[in-house]
């Protein structure tokens, strides 16, 4: 099995359109050079936590939760 793993550092993307756009060349990327399986850092979620409203702002129990559904999101749009 062929690893990738994501050198990354943290922007401010505008919008969650932005931040998967990131992600998904991120994966394609990977995929291209004939990973199976990409890391992505755990600290990415900052990176979507940019993308909220500041009344949207997560508490931090429950931003895990949203970043790794926002991952599963990117992970099909790459398939």
């Amino acid at each position: 099995m062929k690893l990738a793993v994501a050198k990354y550092s943290v922007g401010k993307p505008a919008d969650f359109g932005e931040f998967a756009a990131r992600q998904r060349l991120i994966l394609e990327e990977a995929s291209r050079a004939g990973a199976e399986l990409a890391v992505l850092p755990e600290y990415l979620a900052l990176e979507l936590a940019a993308t909220f409203a500041p009344r949207d702002q997560p508490r931090p129990e429950r931003l895990a939760g949203r970043a790794a559904a926002s991952a599963a999101g990117v992970v099909d749009a790459v398939r």
